[in-house]
């Protein structure tokens, strides 16, 4: 299966990658005789790969499962070992099409991306490849890497043809212990740990049936609702008004918003009654028709958006990984439709809701600006203004933060902010982008001055002669309105007649039908002896009593009034806290394991009976407790000893545990054991006010 295109850096500092990227073409081409090589550049977090056609010293061309990777590691380790210097060596084109001769993907290269007279060559011991530079001194500087897996990709070799070719990817660090960090988070990612946990914590399961689709069980969905009554009360908090959109739109709405061309192949596709459909992966463009249902004013402004929106995205399945990459997941997602003065504003609103979030996790995080991408939408004024208001925001709140330089979505620049897992690898969850393009796209518009000067306005450019047009116009169809009902009423009394002549109805019917057309008559008498004032009325109500927001009537006067004056365009602002519930959750289950605060334990208070014959107190505790809505309490009374039900709840982690016995009843108490980061506390007997009390007070911090 081809894998989506990985993007080549070219950053000082990586030049690390970029060498060990060639010890890795000098050994397939040692292993494998007959490769033909294409390219092998740096990547990202340390990464590079080398792709090429990879083939045996029969010519038999190997498939990704079949290649070697630990003995091309042995064949690097080798070269590593004897320090082979990187040697620069300038060649002519014609020189280079020479040396490379045969090789497909390098004639092209040579053919469509050398522009010079002369280009150069890297020489290592045997191994020459076409190579820009710059390289390390040599290839003992290479011996922390590690390959970590083959794909397919496509290759050019021509302007109108691609090959398959095979690309092996690998990274390098220059401590060894960085290497080490990589390989348990390698090891981590294979096996995660939230996925053990899930299971042991009856949180999650998942099934064949719905791959990449997390089923929550009781104890999970209790963390799913109490995160999002959590971030309700910060929502209101904020200002922020929850919406709910539908699941599925059609198509034509994802051609309007420019998903359809950038992202249909990632979109789950269904056709009824031969219109086709779309399964939302995101929630924007929806929020956008909300904004754009009616007309807006400048003082509804900023208007902040919330849903906790359920998506769905057709990611690769082998690309599928617990709780961490999955096709269904909820967002806890925003869109601030503001004025473009504003951003600074509402940006940083999003980081202090962002920090105040995160700080109540206990998490560790960190920010990065991404700017312009290659390929982008706008103007790069606009862009270069968004991405210095950013900024600007992150370094007036004090934070660290890197810049991700291209990373930017194709609508706008974002900071991404990044949490350390318990592992300490560093995954992606909130995230807060800046877009000019939606707004565009569906037209979003808002009025920026009072009705009342709007239509001052309208008037002033339009002539008199139009104004008194448009009057009679309106007039007129005032008038055929009440014409076409008094013809309708008329037939109905002929048609009534004739029913009664013909017998078809009996005479009390008859006589309720008279009376709703005579009623109908007093109708039309009414509105006529109205006619007269209306129309005198009429050139009042024109100007004094216009709508808020009459675009229509503004766009009428297009080339006369200046709409710009009077309607903004807003700027929307894509947010994010925890990113996804699941992903967030994936980080809370590795960070708490069995240890959950209370306010969002999965198991938080079991009543167990004192005597197994005796559990009518007990019942009753329970009784009271499980009124609480916030709660979530559990019992057990069954016949076992209570050593053994205690030892049960100790090993289920249950942040309270209650023992109520007959002997308890006349003071109200109950025997209480609080999990502490230590173990369990000593017993102590505590009345069920004082512990509901107590248990109000910690919710009411976070609920």
């Amino acid at each position: 299966m081809a894998t989506k295109e990985a993007e080549p850096i070219e950053e000082e500092g990586n030049t690390l990658c970029h060498s060990c990227a060639h010890v890795l073409g000098a050994a397939l081409c040692i292993l494998y005789p007959k490769t033909h090589l294409a390219i092998g550049p740096p990547l990202k977090d340390n990464g590079f790969y080398y792709e090429g056609d990879i083939a045996k010293e029969d010519g038999s061309v190997l498939d990704a499962k079949s290649v070697d990777l630990l003995g091309l590691e042995e064949v690097m380790k080798r070269i590593i070992a004897e320090k082979q210097e990187f040697i620069r060596i300038e060649l002519s084109k014609d020189e280079l099409l020479k040396k490379f001769e045969g090789n497909p993907f390098k004639e092209y290269l040579i053919r469509t991306k050398v522009t010079e007279d002369r280009a150069t060559v890297y020489k290592s011991g045997n191994f020459e490849d076409l190579c820009r530079g710059p390289h390390i001194k040599n290839t003992s500087l290479c011996k922390n890497f590690k390959l970590t897996q083959v794909t397919e990709a496509e290759f050019n070799i021509s302007e109108i043809e691609k090959k398959k070719v095979l690309r092996v990817y690998g990274v390098c660090f220059e401590k060894e212990e960085d290497l080490a960090l990589f390989i348990k988070q390698q090891e981590q990612e294979k096996f995660p740990e939230h996925i053990r946990l899930g299971k042991e914590l009856q949180l999650f399961i998942f099934d064949e049936k719905s791959p990449g689709s997390a089923f929550f069980l009781p104890q999970g969905t209790r963390i799913f609702v109490k995160l999002q009554d959590y971030l309700r009360k910060l929502l209101k908090k904020h200002n922020y008004k929850e919406v709910m959109t539908p699941q599925i739109f059609k198509i034509d709405l994802w051609k309007e918003s420019g998903h359809w061309d950038k992202y249909q192949e990632n979109m789950f596709q269904i056709e009824s009654e031969s219109t086709l459909f779309a399964v939302k992966p995101m929630n924007c463009p929806g929020h956008c028709l909300i904004f754009r249902s009616q007309s807006r004013s400048y003082r509804e402004l900023p208007l902040r958006m919330a849903e906790f929106g359920c998506c769905h995205r057709n990611e690769l399945s082998g690309t599928l990984r617990g709780l961490t990459r999955v096709r269904r997941f909820t967002q806890d997602d925003a869109h601030i439709f503001c004025d473009p003065q504003k951003i600074g504003e509402e940006i940083e609103d999003c980081l202090s809701l962002m920090k105040e979030v995160y700080s109540t996790f206990g998490l560790q995080y960190s920010f990065n600006l991404s700017t312009r991408p290659e390929k982008f939408l706008g103007e790069i004024t606009e862009w270069d203004r968004a991405e210095q208001q950013l900024r600007d925001v992150l370094v007036g709140s004090g934070v660290q933060f890197g810049v991700d330089v291209g990373g930017g979505a194709f609508y706008g620049p974002k900071i991404d902010v990044f949490l350390t897992d318990a592992v300490g690898k560093q995954m992606q969850c909130a995230t807060i982008q800046l877009d000019f393009q939606l707004p565009r796209r569906f037209q979003l518009q808002y009025q920026k001055k009072e009705g009342t000067q709007l239509a001052a306005a309208i008037s002033q450019q339009i002539s008199p002669e139009e104004r008194e047009k448009r009057k009679k116009e309106k007039f007129e169809r005032k008038r055929k309105e009440r014409e076409d009902k008094k013809k309708e009423n008329k037939k109905k009394k002929e048609l009534e007649k004739q029913k009664k002549k013909d017998g078809q109805i009996k005479d009390g019917q008859e006589e309720k039908k008279e009376e709703d057309i005579k009623e109908d008559k007093e109708d039309i008498d009414e509105n006529e002896e109205k006619e007269k004032e209306e129309q005198e009325q009429l050139k009042e109500k024109e100007s004094a009593d216009a709508p808020v927001a009459q675009q229509s009537e503004a766009s009428t006067a297009l080339g006369v009034i200046d709409q710009s004056e009077f309607f903004g365009r807003p700027v929307m602002v894509h947010r994010a806290i925890l990113g996804s519930f699941e992903r967030f959750i994936s980080v809370l289950v590795e960070k708490y394991k069995h240890d959950w605060p209370f306010w969002l334990a999965p198991l938080q208070i079991i009543v167990l009976s004192a005597q197994p014959k005796e559990s009518s107190y007990a019942n009753e505790v329970y009784e009271r407790l499980n009124e609480k809505k916030k709660l979530s309490v559990d019992k057990d009374f069954s016949t076992q000893m209570l050593q053994g039900k205690v030892k049960r709840a100790i090993e289920l982690r249950y942040n309270y545990i209650l023992v109520a016995g007959e002997r308890d009843r006349p003071n109200g108490t109950v025997m209480v054991q609080r999990k502490t980061p230590a173990g369990y506390s000593e017993k102590e007997a505590k009345t069920v006010d004082s512990l509901l009390q107590e248990w109000k007070e910690i919710e009411q911090k976070h609920l």
